[in-house]
């Protein structure tokens, strides 16, 4: 008998803490930055999400993007686990709190175009993780202002 109890009573907090999570999808507040008209994510609590956004960056090099990036993303807590320059990629992951060895996967991808380089980032998480969507789009744009060089 008490194990059901147990059960219930996680169970309960499971679906408490699901409803918490789908509640913080409020609309967004406006922002004119291209990283935010362009920021899309898909997907659930229940069943993982995913996070994208570009832009167009003139004035820096293929080069110079990936390396920006790369310190930016390090300097906030991504493990950075491989930067390709030829296909213009980063691959950075972090720990989830509370989730033992469980990561969250994020890219950087970066094409050299006429005057500068188109960038876009893509973050997954899995089925019972969750990021403020906000905070999400937030670093985007501060990722591509430090590959600007706007910081």
């Amino acid at each position: 008998m008490r194990t059901i109890v147990a059960t219930t009573a996680l169970t309960m907090l499971y679906i408490v803490g699901a409803q918490d999570a789908f509640a913080k999808d409020k609309p967004l507040p406006p922002d004119d930055r291209d990283c935010a008209k362009n920021f899309t994510f898909e997907g659930s609590f229940s069943a993982g999400r995913v996070f994208k956004t570009s832009a167009v960056i003139l004035g820096v090099t293929n080069d110079e993007a990936l390396k920006r990036a790369a310190r930016n993303l390090a300097s906030v807590g991504w493990s950075i686990d491989m930067t390709n320059i030829a296909m213009g990629m980063i691959s950075a992951s972090q720990n989830v709190k509370g989730g033992g060895t469980k990561t969250v996967p994020l890219t950087f991808m970066s094409e050299a175009v006429d005057g500068g380089v188109r960038v876009e980032m893509v973050y997954k998480t899995t089925a019972g993780v969750t990021s403020p969507v906000e905070a999400v789009r937030n670093q985007f744009c501060v990722t591509f202002d430090a590959v600007a060089k706007k910081q």
